[in-house]
């Protein structure tokens, strides 16, 4: 079940941040060696664990991928992190993980389950401890709980980067990556869909209901001088500066958004059509 909770979280990532090269961390128990097993204390230890959840693998080569990876993970789990991290030679920083952003953490017990307040083994009760932490060590923290035969998350994550609503989303999208799993061991992962149907519809009909009556026998370059003639100086668009180099599309300065006026657009989409003219576009 923790590797088809990877597998589902690398697809959605994938997905997310159109990388193909996904890394996360997993806490792991610490006590390999035999002695330590009735040693009171905590002997958590983290792994991360890397996979490449590229377009071109179907879903079952995917899944197989991650067991192989995973099982790796945890037969090198006694390596120390801390010289990996020296191995890989990461830039470091204070306030991040130096391996990854994201961790996953597969509870194999009842206690901590919402609603679940006590437990009872061999005499002792154990009581819920509710806590409310106020930080996160990472950008994404997905706890796994299996509840009665269902799959309960909680999913704690860093109010600075998400907003609850997109988290929300977020949950949809593993939903709907679950149901997809069976079944479809052939499918690639880029013909995989993770957005709901619900979301979908919003997307592409409530969102996209933007239509206007115009001109209809006018060109859209007549309807848009038209518009710069009348409003020059009024800002056309916000956006993000870009440059074209090569095959690449970069951002010039991606801290600070742009804006044009009609006028400023005008000019640049004038030039670019003396550019693409130039270079053969009819």
């Amino acid at each position: 079940l923790f590797m088809v909770m990877l597998a589902v979280l690398d697809v959605m990532l994938m997905k997310l941040s159109g990388q193909e090269d996904i890394v996360v961390g997993t806490p792991v128990l610490g006590r390999e060696h035999p002695d330590l097993e009735k040693v009171i204390g905590i002997f958590v230890s983290t792994i991360a664990l890397r996979n490449q959840p590229t377009a071109g693998k179907t879903l079952g080569e995917f899944l197989e991928n991650v067991k192989e990876n995973t099982m790796n993970g945890y037969d090198n789990q006694g390596y120390p992190f801390e010289a990996l991290v020296e191995k890989v030679d990461v830039r470091r920083e204070a306030a991040r993980n130096p391996l990854f952003d994201v961790m996953l953490i597969m509870h194999n017990y009842e206690a901590v389950a919402p609603g679940k307040q006590e437990v009872e083994i061999e005499n002792l009760k154990f009581k819920k401890y509710e806590y409310e932490p106020g930080t996160t060590r990472f950008d994404l923290t997905i706890n796994v709980m299996e509840v009665d035969e269902t799959l309960e998350l909680i999913i704690e994550y860093a109010a600075k980067i998400y907003k609850e609503e997109t988290i929300r989303r977020y949950i949809g999208y593993i939903k709907k990556l679950l149901t997809t799993i069976p079944g479809h061991r052939e499918t690639k992962l880029a013909e995989i869909d993770i957005i709901p149907e619900e979301e979908k519809n919003q997307l592409l009909k409530t969102l996209n209901d933007t239509g206007k009556d115009y001109p209809r026998e006018k060109d859209l370059d007549r309807l848009f001088t038209e518009q710069v003639e009348r409003t020059p100086g009024q800002t056309a668009l916000v956006g993000q500066e870009t440059a074209i180099g090569g095959q690449t599309v970069r951002p010039v300065r991606p801290d600070r958004p742009v804006s044009l006026t009609y006028h400023e657009l005008n000019v640049r989409s004038q030039g670019l059509a003396r550019y693409l003219q130039e270079k053969g576009v009819g």
